[in-house]
């Protein structure tokens, strides 16, 4: 009499049993070879490890408080590096007609202070991704390359955030100091990285 449970299935006819638990080791084996890390990726987790999980709680906490206004806080950052570097107006082409007196209420420092905020959102969330920070700031490399910003003018921006920053928090302190100097050397050195690999492969 035909029996359902003690028929034979077609595969136990073409795949002995031993067959079988070596093709599934061997499928498990493939799946835990790791895949291998793209060395720009490397070199951003080596760079974000410089900074702390606490500086990175004191740099997602102190944002908070500049975004609340951000385009405001974005525009007040840019004039007072403008103050600061007068030339730096020139590397962007969209600030080279306009007057000095002009250019705090224009349209353009607006924009362009609003794309700053976001950029700055973008890198501070992708912190503990290294993979999705190396896109993040790769896009801001490519920018930089093409108006001639580089690692010192980067720099060059941190006072000028962290005084911002004070000015929302109503205090100074020196964690806050220390934490974003931090994250500006991270940002800078792997934009660095990538624009020289970028010069490299033209």
């Amino acid at each position: 009499m035909y029996r359902a449970d003690t028929a034979p299935t077609p595969c136990e006819h073409h795949q002995p049993a031993q067959d079988v638990k070596e093709n599934r080791e061997h499928h498990e084996n493939h799946e835990n070879v790791p895949h291998p890390v793209a060395p720009e990726v490397r070199y951003a987790k080596t760079q974000c490890s410089l900074l702390t999980d606490e500086m990175k709680k004191i740099v997602r906490e102190t944002f908070k408080q500049m975004e609340q206004e951000s385009t405001k806080n974005g525009l007040n950052i840019f004039v007072r590096l403008f103050v600061e570097y007068p030339d730096y107006k020139e590397m962007w082409p969209q600030f080279r007609a306009i007057q000095d007196s002009a250019l705090v209420s224009s349209d353009q420092l607006r924009q362009h202070a609003k794309i700053y905020m976001k950029g700055l959102h973008n890198v501070i969330g992708s912190l503990d991704d290294e993979a999705q920070l190396i896109k993040v700031l790769r896009k801001i490399a490519d920018t930089h390359a093409r108006h001639g910003v580089h690692q010192f003018h980067i720099h060059n921006m941190l006072p000028e955030v962290v005084a911002v920053l004070y000015l929302c928090l109503h205090q100074k302190s020196p964690e806050v100091n220390e934490a974003w100097t931090q994250l500006f050397n991270v940002i800078g050195n792997v934009i660095d990285k990538l624009a020289r690999e970028r010069k490299w492969s033209e």
